[in-house]
C-alpha cells in the first residue's frame, strides 16, 4: 500500500513514512513507540486526511489506527477481532473513514473519536479498494467478486453496480470532479467509467 500526503511532501508505505525529496525515513509505522501495540501485523491500507494532519492505517489483524503526522504518535485506535482490514479512505471533510474487509464489508467510521458508524454495503468476497467521492456523498468499492459498487453514504444503500468484469478488481479511484471512476483489474486492464446523469458508461481513452 502507498499514500501521498496532500502537499506531496510525504509518502507512506506499509513499513514507514518517507520524505519525497531525498527519501529520508521520518516514521517507522511498526515501531511500538508509534502505535503502543506489541504486534501490529502487516499494514494493508493507508490514507491521509485532506489537511494532512492525520494518517489512517488498517492492518491484517483488524486494527484501525489514526496517527498525528506532526509527532507520529497514536491519536486513536480500534480493533475488529478476527477481521482482516484491507483498504481505507478518508472522507474529504475528514469526519469519516471507510474501510474494506476480507469478509466483504464496506464499513463506515467516525474519525474523531474513532467510532463505528455502520456497514454501508457488502461484497461476496474480499474488498480490495474503497474510495470516497470528492463530495463525500458516495463510496466506491471493488474486490475479488469482480464487482465495482457505488454506495450512498447517508442512506447506507447501493446506488449502482458499475461495469461488467471478468476478473478481480484491485483498485478504484474517483476523478477530482467526481464524474469519472478509474479501476485497475487483475486482467491487467485499466478502465474508466464516466457518469452521465445517473448512468455510468465505460470508455477507453
Amino acid at each position: 500500500c502507498l499514500a501521498f500526503s496532500p502537499d506531496g511532501r510525504l509518502v507512506a508505505v506499509s513499513h514507514g513514512v518517507y520524505e519525497t525529496a531525498g527519501g529520508r525515513q521520518i516514521a517507522d509505522l511498526h515501531a511500538p513507540a508509534t502505535h503502543r501495540l506489541p504486534w501490529l501485523g502487516q499494514i494493508y491500507g493507508l490514507a491521509f486526511s485532506s489537511d494532512g494532519r492525520r494518517l489512517a492505517c488498517v492492518t491484517e489483524y483488524g486494527f484501525l489506527l489514526l496517527l498525528n503526522t506532526e509527532t507520529w504518535q497514536l491519536l486513536d485506535s480500534v480493533e475488529l477481532n478476527n477481521t482482516h482490514l484491507i483498504t481505507i479512505s478518508f472522507s474529504p471533510d475528514g469526519k469519516f473513514l471507510v474501510t474494506g474487509e476480507d469478509e466483504g464489508n464496506v464499513r463506515l467510521w467516525q474519525a474523531g473519536p474513532l467510532r463505528e458508524a455502520g456497514v454501508i454495503g457488502r461484497h461476496s468476497a474480499r474488498i480490495k479498494s474503497v474510495a470516497f467521492s470528492p463530495d463525500g456523498s458516495e463510496v466506491a468499492s471493488a474486490g475479488d467478486d469482480q464487482m465495482i459498487a457505488l454506495w450512498d453514504v447517508d442512506r447506507r444503500s447501493l446506488v449502482t453496480r458499475i461495469g461488467a468484469h471478468t476478473s478481480p478488481v484491485l483498485s478504484v479511484a474517483f476523478s477530482p470532479d467526481g464524474k469519472k471512476i478509474a479501476s485497475g483489474e487483475h486482467d491487467k486492464s485499466v478502465r474508466m467509467y464516466t457518469r452521465r446523469r445517473s448512468l455510468w458508461g465505460y470508455r477507453m481513452d
